[in-house]
């Protein structure tokens, strides 16, 4: 840190969970990373919550924690030095990516340790890592370690088997004559090929929370965030030959499905081999419900397997891609049908949600495309997300 403390901007916030969603919110919105400092034992725990936030939205996340002196640790541990938490490594684990809790023993680990960390924390699916440094190691001296030993961050490479899957996929889009995309959090990072995509298959495309706005929502294409949207989502899902889900965990909370004991409305069973789930995350595929419903699975970053895609598809010509959504739009934008599906009166002049679409009309009238608006779960918040568009990735935080 001394060799490179001219690059480090500090912000100091009043408790450790605030420093958690700062960083949390940072991420999102620029797609880099931050780093959560806090004190040993009660200061992580008071990071927690913003960490098991950021593993769940898959937002990279490194927090460095101290832990008490190396002489106070094993056998001593149990008489309690200042702030100590029994098993802080194994509570932090429980809301870091799978391996990405790690404890240092002597000062020549701290650097390349954090180098690996804040390297699996930006690696494969984006998640929260945790460092934790007994307070002596931190006032030790140590050799520098230059930036240029920093571990790559890596993404795996498509599979002879993905890419015969993903030949496969190509085949399935190319005979569909009313394909539909759903664009999840993984393909914020690819939105000029989404769009390529969207457009060589004149397909709809729904996208949850986290992939709001990786289509540009101004594209005749965007459906935008409706998954949660009955009239919406239907409207476009009836007429669905095929559905392409790229970067997204299926998550119940994108369709407002609280029922115990149903699936997401997605119309799988129906769509069944072309129903095409791609994500860089086998458990999101293994959980998705798209492999027990006859369709494919496969393992791919989104932009290795748009960029597959493309090479492989039949563009689509003269459908009516844009038609779908309009009427989509449409349907469940009438003020009648958002006071049934969000159980408050849009319709009257007067009302609180008139008042809340007139409000999100000045907001997008006066922001910049680039910045982002930030909500949460508010009234304003549920509505934004489908009368507030989004005109680039990375600019609507939900938390």
């Amino acid at each position: 840190m001394e060799s490179n403390k001219e690059s480090i901007h500090h912000i100091t916030t009043r408790h450790e969970s605030g420093a958690g969603y700062a960083a949390d919110g940072y991420a999102r919105a620029t797609n880099d990373m931050a780093a959560v400092c806090v004190i040993t034992g009660v200061g992580l725990t008071n990071t927690i919550t913003p960490m098991a936030v950021a593993l769940a939205d898959s937002v990279p996340m490194l927090v460095i924690s101290s832990q008490v002196p190396s002489f106070w640790s094993g056998d001593r541990s149990s008489r309690q030095y200042s702030h100590f938490v029994p098993n802080i490594e194994g509570i932090a684990a429980s809301v870091c990516k799978p391996g990405g809790s790690f404890s240092v023993t002597s000062a020549e680990d701290i650097a390349p340790t954090i180098l690996e960390a804040c390297a699996l924390a930006r690696s494969g699916r984006p998640g929260p890592v945790h460092v934790s440094i007994p307070v002596d190691l931190l006032s030790s001296t140590t050799s520098a370690v230059g930036l240029e030993d920093t571990p790559p961050v890596t993404f795996p490479e498509l599979s002879a088997a993905a890419h015969a899957q993903l030949e496969a996929a190509a085949a399935a889009l190319s005979a569909a004559k009313r394909p539909v995309i759903i664009a999840g959090g993984g393909t914020a990072g690819s939105s000029t090929l989404l769009t390529q995509l969207a457009e060589a298959l004149d397909a709809p495309v729904l996208s949850t929370v986290a992939g709001k706005g990786a289509l540009d929502e101004r594209h005749p294409l965007a459906a935008g965030a409706r998954l949660h949207q009955p009239l919406a989502r239907d409207h476009v899902l009836d007429q669905a030959d095929a559905l392409l889900m790229l970067g997204t965990q299926l998550s119940p909370t994108d369709y407002w499905q609280f029922k115990h004991d149903e699936e997401v409305p997605l119309q799988l069973a129906r769509l069944s081999a072309n129903a095409i789930h791609v994500d860089i995350d086998p458990t999101s595929l293994e959980q998705g419900g798209v492999a027990s419903a006859g369709g494919a699975t496969i393992l791919a970053d989104v932009s290795s397997a748009c960029g597959a895609l493309l090479t492989k598809i039949s563009p689509s010509v003269g459908g009516d891609g844009a038609k779908v959504v309009a009427t989509a739009k449409q349907l469940s934008d009438d003020p009648a049908a958002m006071s049934s599906n969000m159980m408050w009166d849009f319709e009257d002049e007067k009302s609180g949600g008139h008042q809340i679409s007139k409000t999100l009309d000045a907001l997008r009238a006066a922001l910049p495309d680039d910045v982002p608006l930030v909500s949460d779960v508010t009234r304003i918040g549920y509505t934004a997300l489908s009368l507030y568009e989004s005109h680039s990735p990375n600019t609507f935080i939900c938390e």
